[in-house]
């Protein structure tokens, strides 16, 4: 409990109020001066709204007059207070004192709080604590040392001589950090940055690409892959490297064969049905050719199995699927045939085709 709450002219509220303020002790109000606490309170409570009115300065010279009566103060001295109000204050400075010196040693850094910091969080100005002076004090100093902090901090290697020497600021020894990502050879001196000259390596060739180099493989064929071969002609193969080739391959075949079965089947199935009504007339139609409507149903089964499979590498749409969009510019197109024949013939004689939806360039050949 509080120690005002001896003073019977002290409310509750009033109690918050100055709790809210810094004054929770006796002492503080036999120290302060009864016009600045008014002022603080005053300014305390339109801050915090704690009370619809703040107290007058009439109630507070009572407190006041109330805690220095009950804080025994000698009379001579309040006499003396009282005859000469303007008598010189005798200032004491405390860090000549052994045991404040051992304080600051050991007390912690205390970092300043921007005001516009404070501002955001809600905190008033009179709930931060106001440090003493020590070099210049009115009045009794409060002094705590921690003895295990002072051990802990005299075991610490890493403080520098200065900062064992004051106790307060902690400076950082930077000698044995290396610096990294910096390469030293390449940081212009003050000697050519004032003379203006711009010193500028030549670019250097790409190398070629490494037979176990995976990423760049991906990028580019190898080496032996288009030796000889014109960049301009279709044979050259480009593009980003497909990550199934093989079925990329079988989907192409097996659309390849079954758009050339379909034809032949058309033809074949009335020869062979005319051959068996007339054989005297169609006697020269082969057997064989039946082989061609039978094996319509099981390519057309195969194609499907394998071009809803081969997708664009880039992109991901199925490229060998009819869909009825717009095409890209460089889409593999014949008119008659459409787009899906001519990029799976290409694959087949070329290894590598464009996408054509996206256009982009894909090899199926390393």
């Amino acid at each position: 409990m509080s120690e005002l709450t001896s003073i019977k002219e002290i409310q509750s509220g009033q109690l918050e109020l100055l709790e809210a303020a810094g004054y929770v002790e006796l002492r503080h109000l036999v120290e302060v001066d009864p016009e600045v606490l008014h002022g603080e309170l005053k300014k305390a409570n339109d801050m915090l709204a704690i009370l619809d009115e703040a107290p007058d300065l009439d109630e507070v010279r009572t407190w006041v007059a109330r805690a220095r009566g009950d804080d025994e103060v000698p009379a001579e001295e309040m006499e003396e207070e009282a005859a000469d109000p303007d008598a010189p204050v005798e200032w004491v400075n405390y860090e000549a004192d052994p045991d404040v010196q051992d304080m600051i040693e050991k007390a912690p850094v205390a970092l300043p709080i921007p005001n516009r910091q404070l501002a955001e969080r809600g905190i008033p100005p009179t709930e931060v604590g106001i440090a003493p002076v020590l070099n210049r004090a009115a009045g009794d100093l409060d002094v705590r040392v921690s003895t295990g902090a002072a051990e802990k901090k005299k075991s610490d290697p890493g403080l520098t001589p200065r900062a064992k020497e004051s106790g307060v600021v902690q400076v950082a020894n930077f000698r044995n950090v290396e610096r990294r990502g910096i390469d030293a050879g390449r940081v212009r001196s003050l000697e050519d940055a004032r003379s203006g000259t711009t010193a500028v390596q030549p670019l250097q060739a790409p190398q070629p690409a490494d037979e176990d180099d995976r990423i760049r493989l991906l990028r580019t064929a190898r080496e032996k892959t288009n030796r000889g071969k014109n960049p301009e002609s279709r044979s050259f193969v480009r593009g980003v490297l497909h990550d199934l080739p093989v079925q990329v391959w079988f989907g192409c075949f097996f659309v390849v064969l079954f758009q050339l079965l379909v034809p032949l089947a058309i033809v074949s199935a009335p020869l062979l049905i005319l051959s068996d009504q007339k054989p005297e007339e169609f006697s020269w139609v082969p057997s064989w050719i039946l082989a061609f409507p039978i094996a319509v149903p099981v390519a057309g089964l195969l194609c499907l199995m394998t071009s809803c499979r081969v997708k664009c590498r880039v992109c991901g749409q199925k490229v060998l699927l009819p869909r009825h969009c717009r095409k890209n510019v460089k889409a593999h197109h014949v008119p008659g045939l459409g787009y899906i024949l001519p990029l799976a013939v290409h694959t087949l004689l070329f290894r590598w085709f464009n996408c054509t939806f996206c256009g982009t360039s894909v090899r199926i050949k390393e």
